[in-house]
């Protein structure tokens, strides 16, 4: 019984389509993508930001009219059972690259 619930839910899930299902996508993140600017509060300012970086192989640097304010691999957002992926974040990075969250000079 085990095994078959296992194949169950690795087969349902292995599909991106069914990934996207287990969570609601909101409206104004189904026309996101990777790379595209949005506005964060950071130290009590909202600032203009970008993640900079092509996967796999990111190797993100900011511009100079940027500062740059974290590197990662990856970014999920907590969702109350789960994660989803940040949408402008765009895929992972592999090879031990990191893209870098670039935002304007203030």
């Amino acid at each position: 019984m085990l095994v078959f619930l296992l194949f169950v839910l690795s087969s349902s899930l292995a599909s991106p389509t069914n990934l996207t299902e287990l969570y609601h996508v909101p409206e104004w993140e189904k026309d996101v993508v990777a790379g595209d600017t949005f506005v964060e509060l950071i130290n009590g300012v909202n600032r203009t930001c970008n993640w900079v970086g092509t996967a796999p192989v990111c190797s993100g640097e900011c511009p100079n009219t940027h500062d740059e304010i974290e590197r990662r691999r990856d970014r999920t957002i907590p969702k109350s059972w789960c994660c989803r992926r940040d949408p402008y974040f765009g895929w992972p990075c592999y090879f031990g690259s990191k893209k870098a969250k670039c935002c304007l000079k203030i």
